[in-house]
């Protein structure tokens, strides 16, 4: 990905982070558990991803703990990235379940700086595909009735 501002990243996609995406595109029944707040299309295999860190989430903030330190934090959003591009752009159902064979990460310096005075901080993921195998296995169940 070319080297932008965070800000001009955010004003060039026209990311949102006011709200979060629905619970069901990212397999979370909790709508604090939804860390996501946006994902668009750049092309064919590539998708820009928004979400915030959140301020107060129990499991993130607890004493000791925060998400902008912690790993946990951004292999969550990156999962739910990933989940939301599957269903949002590459046709596959919410009801199907899948399997994500390999996912690579790598962390922008600017993750590890401190925070700043915002109650809400952005945080973006950039999914790129690499490739995709689909594959279609039925599974027919039989019912045998006795006499």
């Amino acid at each position: 990905m070319p080297q932008f501002s965070r800000a001009t990243l955010i004003e060039t996609v026209d990311l949102a982070f006011e709200q979060t995406v629905p619970r069901s595109l990212v397999h979370k029944r909790r709508l604090e558990n939804v860390l996501l707040t946006d994902v668009r299309s750049c092309g064919d295999d590539r998708f820009i991803c928004a979400g915030h860190l959140p301020i107060a989430h129990r499991f993130f903030n607890e004493p000791g703990r925060s998400p902008r330190r912690d790993i946990l934090f951004y292999t969550e959003l990156g999962r739910q990235a990933s989940l939301a591009v599957s269903h949002e752009f590459l046709g596959v159902s919410t009801e199907d379940v899948f399997i994500f064979e390999q996912s690579e990460a790598a962390m922008a310096r600017a993750a590890w700086t401190p925070a700043s005075s915002a109650t809400v901080e952005p945080a973006l993921v950039e999914i790129r595909i690499q490739e995709i195998t689909r594959r279609r296995i039925r599974v027919a169940t039989d019912r045998l009735v006795g006499g």
